[in-house]
């Protein structure tokens, strides 16, 4: 309550004084007494006062509690033998400012604007509940209540400031119990510029601030976090539980000093803190910006700018809990000292669910950017697209005790992640089954895998401005013997050639080929480049070897490819080209039931060795699997490898017709009827191709067209 006071002096029709008169108060334009009282403190409310015996002054208060703002009033003054003088549409009185006291529960209806210099204290078992419209500036409204005292009906303000619970924003004052006061009214807290030293808990609602230059918050605990985030069944009804609560605008700062820092941005307090939304915020200097150290799905990390701190991004979580399922997306990590974004789900039973970390920045990192340990757990993948790496430093770097080499991307123990259209500089797999697509590599890039890990590949694309490369090398993490090769998914082989004498080993071109340890092979009408297949029954808990191997020689360049096609629903444990040392391995990774998928690859080998095809059964079904063209191809150089791979080529047999490229029609050589050698720098007015019309040696060549 607020009171304004109504004053001035009786008089007659003719102007004159007149003492003892009785003024009567009524709402503006009725007959409807108002309630109003003899005095600032007075809780009793009349109707009418009396002017002084003296000198015909009067006073009465109105108060804010019982009327809007802005009601007006009107006025009766009688006297015996005096005609009545009436004044009508009169506003409220000049406010009394000061010091208000409430000790008992208020409900306020009316229409309240509280001017600075107006406080409501509590007294004893003093509470305000604002059913109607409430507004205030930016100056103290409320003393001495405690949490939940004050509390806002649906409608009554969309905002509230921590101003008016006393909050100095000054740096220096723990501001946490006007701020936590603020938070307890479960209104959207809107926080004017200045820092403020808290340690608050948000209930499910939102905290606003008036910009991420302006608005600082800060732990006011050495080792705490600025702000908690909390879900509980205490946030109000008419504000619907799946809509997104927010923390935007606003800058949070831990220490003066990264990699000593102690303070934190954002904390999750339980299991069920989830509908986060946290954009547009300023991590800065912040042991954790964000810690998820508890908490559930269905948050929202987006356009936030972390700085200079030891994590952006951290989700290590409880048993009850999940780290994933949420959606971190176009925001700027710089310089963090340990990781990015950190997500470890060690020691727990909860599902991972689905992240998506798509549209990031990593610059300048000290530490390694993107840092997942232990998703192993999760029914859908952890998912990078779209994310910029660039300027991660080298060297190592210790988190949570342990060493590591610092990377763009580093997966441990994870059961499936995707990387999509991203840059990819350095990138470690300790236990971990990757999929690329449409990422691109440079010349230093580096690719540590372990004897445990598969990254299998599509679209891949090396050097920045060369589209039309689909692989060029790898770093030497990956290759032949400690490593394996990369398994790419790629499109099928349509081209075939003859003319190569680098095979590194037998070609399994068509059904008749195939042969194994374990099981025999028919010939069904299926296939990709042919027009038969082999099909074969695998066992369950049977492993079954190629007779035929593939030889592998140290430092030659190897193309390898082969068709597969999953009949049965039940899949296979694993498909690897191994022996000695690994070609390739987890090519089951590809299957899709009753679809041909080609898989192939690239690398140079590091030892010499035979591979050959293990196939390995499933726990407890036998699985059908058909199998087309298996090859391996040797070559010399890098350059040779990268052009025959990217072309699609499959060196055919001497039965097939043969394709190659050349300046002119050959003039050496053995030429079967049907060859064709393609114009590689054709040019207007030049043949397109030719094709041999007469078999022997050098062929007789017939040309088919000029461009």
């Amino acid at each position: 309550m607020a009171r304004w006071k109504f004053q001035g002096t009786t008089k007659d029709q003719s102007g004159r004084i007149l003492p003892s008169a009785t003024i009567s108060v009524y709402l503006a334009g009725t007959t409807t007494p108002a309630s109003v009282y003899t005095s600032v403190t007075s809780t009793t409310a009349v109707n009418s006062v009396t002017s002084s015996s003296t000198d015909a002054t009067y006073a009465f208060y109105t108060d804010s509690f019982d009327y809007d703002h802005d009601q007006a009033f009107k006025i009766i003054i009688t006297k015996s033998n005096y005609t009545s003088v009436t004044y009508d549409n009169l506003p409220h009185g000049e406010v009394v400012l000061g010091t208000y006291t409430i000790s008992t529960a208020k409900t306020v209806t009316t229409y309240v604007k509280v001017p600075k210099g107006v406080v409501y204290t509590k007294s004893g078992s003093g509470s305000l509940t604002f059913n109607g419209p409430f507004e205030a500036g930016l100056y103290q409204v409320f003393s001495g209540f405690d949490a939940g005292d004050v509390t806002f009906g649906l409608g009554a303000t969309n905002e509230v400031s921590p101003k008016w619970w006393g909050a100095l924003g000054d740096g220096v004052a723990d501001d946490s119990i006007p701020f936590q006061s603020a938070l307890d009214t479960y209104v959207t807290v809107k926080v004017p510029q200045g820092p403020y030293l808290i340690n608050c808990i948000a209930d499910g609602v939102s905290v606003i601030g008036s910009g991420n230059d302006r608005t600082i918050l800060k732990s006011y605990s050495a080792n705490g976090y600025a702000l908690t985030l909390k879900y509980t069944s205490l946030y109000p009804a008419f504000a619907s539980p799946g809509a997104f609560r927010e923390i935007k605008d606003i800058k949070f700062i831990g220490d003066t000093y990264p990699g000593a820092t102690t303070k934190g941005g954002i904390d999750f307090y339980d299991e069920f803190s989830s509908g986060w939304l946290i954009h547009q915020n300023y991590f800065f200097h912040c042991n954790k910006g964000i810690n998820k150290g508890s908490g559930s799905i269905r948050n929202r990390i987006i356009n936030n700018y972390f700085s200079v701190g030891n994590y952006g991004y951290y989700a290590s979580v409880s048993a009850l809990a999940h780290i994933g399922c949420d959606l971190i997306e176009g925001n700027e990590f710089n310089g963090q000292a340990l990781t990015g974004i950190y997500l470890d789900n060690t020691g727990t039973s909860s599902s991972t669910g689905n992240d998506l970390i798509n549209m990031n920045i990593f610059e300048g990192m000290a530490g390694i950017s993107v840092f997942v340990k232990y998703w192993n757990l999760s029914y859908t993948p952890l998912k990078l697209s779209n994310n910029w790496f660039e300027n991660t430093n080298s060297g190592n770097v210790t988190i949570n005790g342990t060493s590591y080499t610092v990377r763009d991307l580093y997966f441990e123990d994870t059961a499936f992640a995707i990387i999509e259209s991203s840059g990819l500089y350095t990138i470690e797999l300790v236990n971990s089954r990757v999929h690329e697509n449409g990422c691109t590599y440079t010349n230093d890039s580096t690719v540590a895998i372990d004897s445990t890990s598969v990254l299998t590949a599509s679209r891949v694309h090396t050097y920045f401005g060369k589209p039309n490369r689909l692989i060029d090398s790898y770093g030497g993490g990956s290759g032949i013997g400690g490593s394996n090769a990369d398994v790419l998914l790629i499109s099928p082989r349509k081209k075939m050639v003859r003319g190569y004498t680098s095979a590194g080993g037998p070609s399994f071109s068509n059904a008749d080929s195939y042969d194994f340890n374990g099981t025999t092979a028919i010939t069904v009408p299926d296939g990709i480049l042919f027009d038969s297949c082999a099909e074969l029954i695998i066992p369950a808990t049977e492993t079954i070897v190629s007779t035929a191997g593939v030889s592998i020689v140290t430092d030659k360049w190897y193309v390898w490819s082969i068709d597969l096609k999953l009949m049965t629903t039940s899949s296979l444990a694993a498909v690897n080209i191994t022996g000695a040392g690994t070609l390739a391995q987890g090519l089951q990774q590809a299957f899709v039931k009753d679809k041909w998928v080609t898989v192939g690859g690239i690398t140079n080998a590091v030892s010499t060795f035979t591979g050959y095809l293990y196939i390995y059964g499933h726990a407890t079904d036998p699985v059908t699997l058909r199998l087309s063209a298996w090859q391996t191809v040797q070559f010399n150089t890098q350059q040779d490898a990268i052009e025959y791979f990217n072309n699609g080529l499959h060196l055919a047999d001497s039965g097939n017709q043969r394709v190659v490229y050349s300046t002119s029609a050959p003039t050496t050589g053995t030429w079967a009827v049907g060859d064709r050698v393609i114009n590689k720098n054709a040019t207007i007015g030049q043949p397109k191709a030719w094709s041999c019309t007469v078999a022997g040696t050098s062929g007789t060549w017939v040309s088919e067209g000029n461009l």
